[in-house]
């Protein structure tokens, strides 16, 4: 289990936070792959996820990989997750189920969205144009750039879990980048969204951490 964003450039996050997305990893999940788009299900391609023995929503499904949204409500603290498979989208008769996986929530474990251009892994730093930072076109200073991250943490603005959220309201997120603290407005709507700032400096090397709301 891990954030949904693998990364190269980021420490992986040892915990994991509430409204995540995270990718679960195995063999014999699901029985056929499927995916999903809001408002996400609860269950997907024959099998469901729980946590603490509540279904979770699902994003996608097959038998090596499930992408699913941890719930909002989901408190700090240490929970257990629990794939289950059944024999047919029925539900009716049950597979088998996996063993308890353990994890631990924080207040948050931000993962950011990276990609690979001209062989080199980089943070996907996104102008306003669509076109993305790399060694042809690189960051300066003032520049105005989007950032797509998960982990979050809870936010502001409540919705039903699997919905698509409204992007109309902001909460307002602090970071440091190595000691020097920069504000920016991050979108209420989700635990998982973007974030849209003017660049200090060069990000690809640049490592990130949300200090708070």
């Amino acid at each position: 289990m891990g954030p949904a964003f693998a990364t190269l450039l980021q420490t992986p996050p040892t915990t994991f936070a509430a409204g995540e997305i995270v990718t679960l990893y195995g063999s014999n999940l699901c029985s056929t792959a499927a995916s999903a788009s809001p408002t996400l299900p609860d269950r997907l391609a024959a099998c469901f996820v729980q946590v603490d023995g509540a279904n979770i929503r699902l994003y996608y499904a097959s038998a090596g990989q499930i992408n699913a949204v941890l719930p909002q409500s989901l408190a700090a603290g240490s929970h257990q997750m629990v794939v289950v498979r059944y024999t047919d989208t029925g539900y009716k008769q049950m597979a088998a189920q996996s063993q308890p996986l353990a994890f631990t929530v924080d207040r948050v474990a931000m993962a950011f969205v990276e990609r690979t251009a001209a062989g080199r892994t980089l943070l996907a730093a996104q102008y306003l144009d669509g076109g993305y930072a790399d060694s042809s076109r690189p960051l300066h200073a003032s520049d105005y750039v989007v950032l797509y991250l998960t982990g979050l943490g809870r936010t502001a603005q409540v919705f039903a879990d699997g919905a698509r959220p409204r992007r109309r309201r902001w909460n307002r997120c602090r970071f440091w980048r190595e000691g020097w603290r920069r504000r920016f407005c991050t979108p209420e709507c989700s635990p998982n969204a973007r974030v849209s700032t003017r660049s200090p400096c060069s990000f690809p090397s640049t490592r990130w951490r949300r200090a708070g709301r």
